[in-house]
């Protein structure tokens, strides 16, 4: 009963900590409440130097983030407020990974859990109303602001919400592809999530591909063959206002037209915004907002950063996000294990996601980056103490 109750406890922790469900009406992620209860491991992460040059890239980050903001007499406190977040984000998502990482060494299969319940919660939010209303409760306040007004079209769990979710529940499906022994039936199953996960957003076709093309390029091909003909049959029979067009949308529009695009991707190119002069890209205009909108009326990640704080900042942000995968491929480098290659193909296929998803919007490495390196770490020490 016992062995049940803590196997119970981390669960729960788990599914609080991933994906950073947030208080109802809030953008206070629930995980703020319970990792302070996990005190004693992050102390012992906090001691790892790996950790330490992490938190120190984010607090570079930051800092430069405050000097461009005190030098601009046009920034407001909205702009200091969104880069707080987003240090604060950053740094709450390397103490997510440190308890992650304790929970998954508990117990390796509970990831699978957790991949399973919200690859069931995502199924049920495609054809339930109330499901979807109350998941979409834990997305924050802006999120809850955009999702529940559109229902029906986009699968969600918890906390696995757009572009994020997906990136984050692809994400744990590669670490777990990687980091354990996985036979038929976990495969189909994870391919099922994977499936699942293009409902929340279409980012993770992006991701999905990217792992695929380093695992098989003839898999690939396959795959690319099957969506085809999928799309081909949609654009013969299927109906635009049905959520499966959301992920067939490309190859129906090339069938339509002769162009593969998106309504979305088309939007993404007219916000293309970067400085205007020379001042503007050694040290941006200092603003992420402009009246309470987007500045310059982009969403797009890497416009926003260089039109923020410049090149530098911009440049500054990715090498404090592409940290922890130089580091574990380092890491990964010292250990001689029959793993070793599969463990570099998952953390590039990490890197370049990033530097892909980014292009959407502001989104960080993701905590299955940290954890990857934490993992990497964890094995050299145990083949260290073996030998």
């Amino acid at each position: 009963m016992r062995l049940i109750m803590k196997s119970l406890i981390n669960f729960f922790s788990l599914i609080v900590i991933i994906g950073f469900p947030r208080f109802p009406e809030s953008d206070i992620p629930l995980c703020v409440v319970l990792l302070p209860f996990y005190w004693r491991v992050l102390i012992d992460g906090f001691l790892l130097e790996s950790i330490k040059r992490s938190l120190f890239c984010s607090m570079a980050v930051f800092v430069y983030g405050v000097c461009v903001w005190l030098i601009h007499d046009a920034s407001d406190f909205l702009d200091f407020k969104f880069l707080f977040v987003l240090f604060a984000k950053c740094v709450l998502t390397i103490c997510s990974a440190i308890v992650v990482v304790e929970l998954i060494c508990r117990n390796k299969k509970i990831l699978l859990i957790w991949i399973c319940v919200q690859s069931i919660l995502i199924f049920l939010s495609i054809g339930s109303a109330p499901v979807f209303d109350f998941l979409v409760l834990f997305s924050g306040a802006a999120g809850y602001d955009v999702y529940s007004q559109i229902g029906g079209l986009r699968g969600i769990g918890f906390g696995v919400v757009h572009v994020y979710g997906a990136y984050t529940i692809v994400s744990a499906c590669a670490l777990y592809i990687m980091y354990e022994h996985v036979n038929f039936f976990k495969k189909i199953f994870l391919i099922a999530s994977l499936l699942l996960s293009f409902f929340v957003a279409r980012t993770a076709l992006i991701v999905a591909a990217v792992l695929l093309i380093f695992k098989s390029t003839f898999r690939f091909l396959v795959v690319i063959f099957l969506y085809y003909c999928a799309s081909y049959a949609f654009y013969l029979y299927g109906n635009t206002d049905s959520i499966l067009y959301q992920i067939l949308e490309p190859g129906v529009n090339y069938f339509g037209s002769g162009e593969i695009y998106t309504a979305s991707t088309n939007a993404n190119l007219e916000m293309i915004k970067f400085p205007t002069d020379l001042f503007g890209w050694l040290a941006g205009y200092g603003k992420f907002f402009d009246e309470g909108l987007f500045f310059e009326n982009t969403d797009l990640g890497y416009s926003r950063l260089t039109l923020y704080g410049g090149i530098g900042f911009l440049n500054l942000y990715l090498i404090a996000n592409i940290y922890p995968v130089v580091k574990g491929w380092l890491l990964v480098n010292k250990i001689n294990n029959s793993s070793k290659d599969d463990y570099k193909i998952l953390l590039f296929v990490y890197a370049i996601s990033f530097l892909v998803v980014n292009a959407k919007g502001i989104i960080d490495i993701g905590l299955f980056s940290y954890v990857a390196m934490l993992l990497a770490q964890k094995s050299l020490v145990s083949v260290r103490q073996y030998e």
